[in-house]
């Protein structure tokens, strides 16, 4: 895992996971106040096995609408176009509490109220 500082995320991305066949990156906007929390979130996605945003979910919230039947065809042809995910909210959710744990326990802190995410934060660290 590579943790990256990326001027190229989207207007108010704190930080995205990008995960590739090879390896896997998290990148953190150079604005935000508390990059290892961000990184914990990032983190906290990878090891609760969140599958994340679609790209074509992405590329129609972020391109013009004329563009967005060419964003179809080029992810179809890249293989991006499976099926829907989980609702965002959880995923996000899990995904924060897992960031507030694992600083917590880095920062020398208590346990945290829910068992799932104490359990993987266990085996993780």
């Amino acid at each position: 895992m590579q943790v990256v500082r990326s001027d190229d995320l989207a207007p108010g991305v704190f930080g995205v996971w990008r995960s590739y066949p090879e390896r896997d990156e998290i990148h953190y906007a150079p604005w935000v106040a508390t990059p290892d929390r961000t990184v914990a979130h990032e983190f906290g996605h990878m090891l609760l096995g969140h599958r994340g945003v679609p790209a074509l979910e992405t590329a129609k919230r972020t391109l013009p609408p004329e563009w967005h039947d060419m964003a179809s065809l080029m992810l179809r042809e890249c293989g991006q176009l499976d099926g829907l995910d989980e609702p965002r909210r959880r995923l996000e959710v899990e995904a924060e509490a897992f960031a507030s744990e694992l600083c917590r326990r880095i920062a020398g802190a208590g346990g945290a109220r829910s068992a799932r995410i104490r359990s993987l934060l266990n085996e993780a660290l």
